[in-house]
């Protein structure tokens, strides 16, 4: 692990420690918020693409993450990997909650623009740190019949990592979640292997 890298990890844990102590009563808006990004480890970017998504309603949040383009034997074709974490928890408490039989787990704090997102598996431990806008929708809310009346509007801002133990090599390895910017915030992105879903059998 790199001193760069560790002292990349210390900051989003000191950043994890400051929205403990300072959530909001107000709860978190409603909405979602999206980020592609690559995986940076030992100063090398993936080839696989990862899209994490955040919805959040009612204080009730889905971290949701598509992964694409890694790629195994070179030009074999891949599933899509698709891992959904749903959480239900107490925001100022910052309750840690069971959530599978997996033992994996997640919890949230927010504050003034920023939300900071964790995932624990048992094997590696992810950080989502999401920077948004949002602005109040009462119409909606009530619409809805949700309890907060404040939404997203956009991600401006992310930052993540990730810390795992491998098998493999028999140590400890740090990934930085590095998030793809293209202009307008949309950008169009070559697979450099096929992509495998499953059809209905041809008749």
């Amino acid at each position: 692990m790199t001193r760069l890298t560790c002292l990349f990890l210390l900051a989003l844990i000191g950043v994890s420690l400051s929205l403990t102590g300072s959530a909001t009563a107000q709860g978190l808006p409603n909405g979602t918020l999206e980020v592609a990004y690559r995986q940076r480890q030992d100063g090398k970017l993936s080839d696989s693409l990862h899209l994490v998504t955040l919805g959040c309603f009612n204080d009730h949040c889905t971290l949701r993450t598509v992964t694409l383009n890694q790629c195994g034997e070179v030009g074999s074709p891949i599933f899509v990997e698709d891992t959904t974490t749903a959480t239900r928890l107490n925001v100022v408490e910052l309750s840690r909650t069971a959530l599978t039989e997996t033992d994996k787990f997640a919890r949230i704090a927010t504050h003034r623009g920023v939300i900071l997102a964790e995932e624990q598996e048992s094997v590696s431990h992810l950080k989502y740190q999401f920077t948004y806008l949002g602005r109040p929708q009462p119409d909606t809310a009530r619409a809805h019949r949700l309890r907060n009346t404040f939404f997203f509007s956009s991600t401006v801002g992310f930052s993540g990592a990730m810390v795992k133990s491998s098998d493999i090599v028999g140590k400890i390895l740090s990934v930085e979640l590095v998030p793809i910017k293209a202009p307008l915030g949309f950008g169009a992105i070559s697979l450099t292997c096929p992509v495998l879903f499953r059809t209905l059998p041809q008749q």
